[in-house]
């Protein structure tokens, strides 16, 4: 049987980190998605994608905005993304930074499998 797919705890912490701004009370929302916040504090943790799906769900609930995942998108910083935004944002084209997500994006989430 194969492992329930993860992510990098970073995409949970950047998703509780902004809950404020739009009057979200994280713990509120992390108990309707039947969580924690402190289950983003090690940086290096790997979290059940299970676990974000649900907060997305729980903020979707409370602030129903067609906007919300692009408002949320244009938060983003490729350090956000640890190694693989750096090696990203560090390459000579476009298609080069594409690529490089493309190869290192498992180190970010198991799920889903990119390609070109």
């Amino acid at each position: 049987m194969a492992a329930a797919p993860t992510i990098a705890s970073g995409a949970i912490r950047k998703l509780l980190e902004h809950m404020p701004r739009y009057q979200l009370d994280p713990v509120e929302v992390c108990a309707a998605a039947g969580t924690r916040p402190d289950v983003a504090d090690d940086r290096d943790a790997r979290v059940p994608l299970t676990i974000l799906h649900a907060l997305w769900e729980a903020v979707v609930a409370r602030l129903p905005r067609p906007d919300l995942a692009l408002v949320g998108a244009s938060t983003y910083q490729p350090g956000d993304y640890g190694l693989v935004g750096f090696v990203a944002a560090s390459s000579a084209t476009l298609g080069d930074g594409l690529d490089a997500v493309v190869r290192y994006a498992r180190l970010w989430t198991d799920a889903p499998t990119l390609r070109l």
